[in-house]
C-alpha cells in the first residue's frame, strides 16, 4: 500500500502543476 501510494505520488504532482500552468495561461490571454 506504502509503494503504490509513493508510486501515483509524481502523477498526482504532474496532474497539479499541469492545472496550476494552465491556469497561469487562461489569466495570461485575459490580462492581454
Amino acid at each position: 500500500m506504502y509503494g503504490n501510494e509513493y508510486a501515483s505520488r509524481p502523477v498526482v504532482l504532474t496532474y497539479r502543476v499541469r492545472l496550476i500552468s494552465r491556469d497561469a495561461y487562461q489569466q495570461d490571454k485575459e490580462s492581454l
